[in-house]
């Protein structure tokens, strides 16, 4: 196995930021050397240079690497989710488009920010597997009507399989080649284009149904259903005894509530703007304006809530019957003459 580490990313201009943020952190937290492959279609040389400018402050700053793919691959596509991004494809062309002597890599969402020390998880076994993945927070079942529902009758997967995130993947490369992955999974997106739901990560799920290995939940904490996935009933007492005590190690912003452009409000999304200052792409006075922006839909989205819930509950008053809107008066004592 290699002594550094090879990190694929795929992304386009409207995620320029959060990539920068997820390459930095993954070679910050990184006890060994990195190399960053950049699949993309659209971005600019400017950005670029600031992905460079970003990721040369660190210490020890990852070797990048520009791949740029056709801008035609998979644009015809539905992607399902409407915060999902065609880019997301450019994942099932990775075999190719990295140089051949790489054979294994970790594959990372520029949604993610990378808290722990990558090593463990490069280094982790596959048995056989052709990926490492942990399972989906939001999908649990392949059964469920926004996963796999639509095709678990053709393809023989079981309605209570455990659906994976493809957010962050360890890739046996060189078994993704030889059993033509991406060949498989185009065919699927092909045969399913109307049913679609997660983009990639369905076909990479059905392709792969019996084909991965499961990683601990640290490596792909996602935050958008972490809450309700810990009492999941599809998890075994072990798992959900592990969600418990788990410390993320990468911290996934999955879902539409990203921590750039959302009302969200949590030390997670504390710890992301943090990072996004630590990575100067803004400079000094553009993240504050950024910040400000940012706040400012916090305010707005906090205000939204409360209005909708007091809403909510004069609704909910007005529709009960007089009888139960005033409360019973008490008892009269009688007292004897």
């Amino acid at each position: 196995m290699r002594s550094s580490i090879d990190i694929v990313c795929a992304a386009d201009e409207r995620f320029a930021m959060p990539l920068a943020v997820t390459l930095c952190s993954a070679a910050s937290n990184s006890s060994l050397p990195m190399r960053a492959f950049v699949l993309n279609t659209d971005l600019s040389q400017q950005t670029r240079r600031n992905i460079e400018r970003a990721c040369s402050n660190l210490d020890r700053p990852p070797q990048l690497i520009w791949l740029d793919a056709d801008q035609d691959y998979l644009a015809d596509q539905p992607v399902g989710l409407q915060h999902l991004s065609k880019a997301t494809y450019l994942r099932l062309a990775m075999g190719r488009m990295l140089p051949a002597e790489v054979n294994r890599a970790i594959y990372l969402d520029s949604d993610v920010l990378v808290v722990k020390d990558l090593k463990p998880l490069w280094e982790a076994e596959l048995n056989g597997n052709v990926v490492g993945v942990v399972r989906d927070f939001m999908t649990p079942l392949a059964g469920m009507h926004n996963a796999l529902g639509y095709c678990i009758a053709d393809t023989g997967i079981s309605a209570d399989h455990a659906m994976f995130n493809a957010g962050i993947l360890l890739i046996d490369l060189k078994a993704y080649r030889e059993k033509n992955i991406e060949a498989e999974c185009l065919a699927f997106l092909d045969r399913y284009r109307d049913d679609i739901q997660s983009a990639d990560q369905d076909a990479l799920n059905a392709v792969l149904h019996d084909r991965h290995q499961l990683l601990d939940f640290q490596w792909n904490v996602q935050m958008g259903a972490w809450n309700n996935f810990k009492s999941h009933p599809a998890l075994s007492d072990a798992e959900r005894k592990r969600l418990a005590e788990v410390e993320p190690a990468i911290l996934h912003f999955s879902g539409s509530g990203k921590p750039w452009n959302s009302g969200i409000r949590s030390p997670h999304c504390r710890l992301y703007v943090n990072k996004v200052n630590e990575s100067r792409w803004y400079g000094v006075t553009g993240f504050r304006v950024w910040q400000a922006k940012r706040l400012a839909t916090c305010v707005r989205t906090v205000a939204v809530n409360r209005f909708a819930s007091f809403m909510h509950n004069r609704a909910q008053r007005a529709t009960k019957p007089a009888a139960e809107q005033q409360p019973a008066l008490p008892a009269m004592k009688v007292q004897s003459q």
